[in-house]
């Protein structure tokens, strides 16, 4: 899903035919959640945010989205590396500090840092798994 249409060259390649549904699309619309719920209705889902990197979207989508997620399965945040996590020390609160107040929040999802097994990773503690 993209707010802008940005899928075009992907959409042309098989295997994105075959298993990806292109979304266009503010990923915190009611239309879109309701879209996405529509499409996962108890399927077992894993939910990948890279949007907008601001702390206050990125906790909006893992309020939103983490209800879709099966349990034993992930929650991928991407780039909690911003605002010196370790990169781009003066981006300001994002991704990183989103996924810590939402963790603070919620008892079901935990950051897995074993899936950060080959060292670098633009997604530290952005591992999150459902455990209920």
């Amino acid at each position: 899903m993209d707010i802008e249409r940005q899928m075009e060259g992907a959409a042309q390649l098989s295997l994105f035919r075959e298993r990806v549904e292109f979304i266009g699309g503010d990923s915190v619309s009611e239309k879109v959640i309701r879209r996405i719920a529509d499409r996962v209705k108890g399927a077992r889902a894993v939910v990948i945010l890279d949007s907008d990197h601001h702390k206050q979207h990125v906790l909006n989508e893992l309020r939103l989205y983490s209800r879709f997620v099966s349990p034993g399965s992930y929650l991928i945040v991407h780039d909690t590396s911003h605002n010196g996590h370790p990169l781009k020390t003066s981006y300001g609160a994002g991704p990183m500090e989103a996924v810590e107040e939402f963790l603070a929040e919620n008892r079901s999802i935990v950051s897995d840092r074993s899936r950060e097994k080959f060292i670098m990773t633009f997604s530290p503690k952005g591992f999150l798994k459902r455990i209920g």
